[in-house]
């Protein structure tokens, strides 16, 4: 069974949080579910208590990506960056964004990730490429050190709804989950599927519940958590053989095809 996330008694390789569910490019297939968010909520309180929370179980986070969504859509998101840098001074911390706000967003705001040692890290669709030049123009005004993913030209779906895949195959099978843990309201999960796959049954009209896929973060252990992140649970049934599609956007919020989610590669068995 392949190791997902390097985990032992004080240290933590990767964690993902997320500052707003909701986005403002809603691309098809979008692993986090996005387009599909109808109302979200404010999780700047639920994000201090979490990230403060995991402090009491390790010592040490390598890498702490702060996401969504669109994370430059809240106005409080210096308040997320400089809470997590004080509880984690030595960490790597990223704001993952697809840079479209940048232009525009608060100067408070930038100068504060700069002030912060956070690093903006852009992840490039094509409509990001059109505006480019003058986002780096914002960054490189505000001294800000970022990165630029390459082009992105396709999406990878691997959501197979009917749970049909072997869970155990399907962990030991994962890439992408390899660093993908994900800390979201108070609870701790493989991934960010199992819990935003309630945008989907919002949308759909199914009833998928990834039992048992998450643990509670003010009832457990860091062995308990070690344990959790290197064996596979319930959410892993729903996830299949990965199939690819270009990279398109919902223009229709009211009317979203799932089939863009659903991957035509088959169960894992």
């Amino acid at each position: 069974m392949s190791k997902r996330n390097y985990v032992d008694a004080e240290h933590l390789d990767y964690v993902e949080l997320h500052v707003v569910d909701r986005c403002n490019l809603n691309c098809n297939a979008c692993s986090h579910f996005s387009p599909m968010v109808r109302e979200d909520f404010d999780h700047l309180e639920s994000f201090k208590n979490d990230i403060n929370q995991l402090r009491q179980y390790f010592e040490r986070i390598n890498k702490i990506r702060l996401l969504g969504g669109e994370p430059f859509l809240d106005e409080k998101l210096d308040e997320y960056v400089v809470f997590a840098r004080q509880l984690y001074p030595d960490s790597i911390i990223e704001v993952v964004t697809n840079g479209l706000l940048i232009p525009r967003v608060s100067g408070r705001i930038l100068r504060t990730i700069s002030d912060s040692g956070i690093i903006v890290t852009i992840t490039l669709y094509p409509p990001t490429a059109k505006i480019l030049d003058e986002i780096i123009t914002t960054l490189n005004k505000y001294d800000l050190e970022y990165q630029v993913s390459e082009m992105v030209i396709n999406f990878r779906r691997k959501f197979i709804p009917d749970g049909s895949s072997n869970p155990e195959k399907a962990f030991s099978e994962c890439t992408l989950g390899r660093y993908c843990t994900f800390v979201y309201s108070g609870r701790l999960y493989l991934c960010s599927g199992a819990a935003l796959v309630k945008y989907y049954n919002d949308v759909s009209g199914t009833d998928i519940a990834c039992k048992d896929s998450s643990i509670d973060l003010y009832n457990t252990s860091t062995e308990e958590i070690v344990r959790f992140l290197n064996q596979y649970n319930d959410s892993c049934r729903y996830c299949g053989r990965g199939s690819e599609e270009t990279w398109s956007v919902c223009e229709n919020l009211r009317k979203i095809d799932v089939s863009h989610w659903i991957t035509d590669g088959g169960s894992i068995r």
